[in-house]
């Protein structure tokens, strides 16, 4: 039995490590999962240069018709599937496979996923993956359409605008201040992309001097919109550091409350043991003071007297009830 539940306990053990150090990764892929994406997909961009050649964006010194952008092109088409792709993929893959669990609230499996559960409802437990994707396409596939132009801004406008309104419609945190933070950050973007489309239609400054807004104004516009998140998440970081020291006073108060109750449950049982002690002395002196007469006055007496020392388990109420039958039936001798 000892071998048993010692065995259980190493095997709960090895599930928390476990989880902990997946938790712990997957933070670090999630930071990192923008940026890699963003590097691989650049392997697919190749710049025009005449009429005739065309090279690697990132790198002039490769053509993009030598062997050398063939490998790092099959390269990059082999980590798309890897990374991008692969991960959310996989991942959605797993959790898919224990949904019902997962909506179901299991204690073990909700642990096992928890990296990318614990700030969701459970009816939302795949965003995490949504959110993936949506990376997948703002940072990488969106870097092979047109780079640098108008038309590759406005696609991803329309596509931040796709999310906002999702964001906004499924409120997938489980706290109204986190879906506050995601819808704030998705504007952003959105306003952000759009000032872009402006500033893009506009090559040369003389043609917007006319207009009510210049091209400084709309840089600054950017700017603002750059920075627009921080007060919010100031705001709502201090909101939960309000609300985390109100738990901290509520429970100090109630273990104050719950001292304060044993304290008097104590002195309660103590006035309790006290009195059962005085009853103990009355009882007993009264049963040796009509020892003598209850032998020569009635063999019922001697006989409650007898039940009385055989009960001295019983509790406080059954003590008094033979007590009250051993005086009554000597008063009534």
């Amino acid at each position: 039995m000892d071998g048993g539940l010692q065995a259980l306990v190493k095997r709960v053990a090895r599930a928390n490590i476990r989880d902990g150090a997946t938790g712990r990764l997957f933070l670090l892929v999630f930071l990192l999962y923008p940026a890699v994406t963003n590097k691989i997909f650049e392997g697919f961009s190749c710049r025009s240069i005449g009429l005739t050649s065309s090279v690697l964006t990132v790198d002039y010194s490769v053509e993009c018709e030598s062997e050398t952008y063939t490998l790092i092109w099959i390269s990059c088409a082999v980590l798309v599937v890897l990374w991008p792709i692969g991960l959310p993929s996989g991942l959605l893959f797993m959790m898919w496979k224990e949904r019902e669990l997962i909506q179901a609230g299991d204690p073990d499996t909700v642990q096992k996923f928890d990296f990318v559960l614990g700030d969701y409802k459970a009816s939302h437990w795949y965003w995490e993956c949504v959110e993936l994707f949506r990376k997948l396409i703002l940072s990488g596939l969106i870097s092979v359409f047109q780079r640098g132009s108008i038309s590759q801004t406005v696609l991803a406008t329309l596509i931040s605008f796709m999310f906002f309104a999702l964001s906004f419609h499924a409120q997938p945190f489980n706290t109204a201040r986190l879906n506050a933070i995601k819808i704030c950050s998705e504007f952003q973007i959105y306003g952000i992309l759009l000032t872009c489309v402006v500033l893009q239609t506009h090559q040369k400054g003389d043609q917007i001097a006319a207009e009510l807004l210049t091209i400084d104004d709309y840089g600054t516009s950017q700017v603002l919109l750059t920075v627009a998140i921080l007060p919010v998440t100031i705001y709502v970081l201090g909101m939960g550091v309000r609300d985390v020291r109100a738990q901290g006073t509520g429970m100090s108060e109630q273990q104050g409350t719950n001292g304060t109750d044993e304290e008097g449950e104590g002195d309660e049982t103590a006035r309790k043991t006290g009195k059962k002690v005085q009853k103990g002395k009355k009882g007993k002196r009264g049963k040796e003071g009509s020892t003598v007469q209850t032998s020569f006055a009635n063999p019922l007496l001697a006989a409650a007297n007898d039940d009385d020392d055989d009960d001295d388990d019983d509790d406080d109420g059954d003590e008094e009830e033979v007590e009250e039958d051993a005086y009554s039936i000597l008063y009534a001798c």
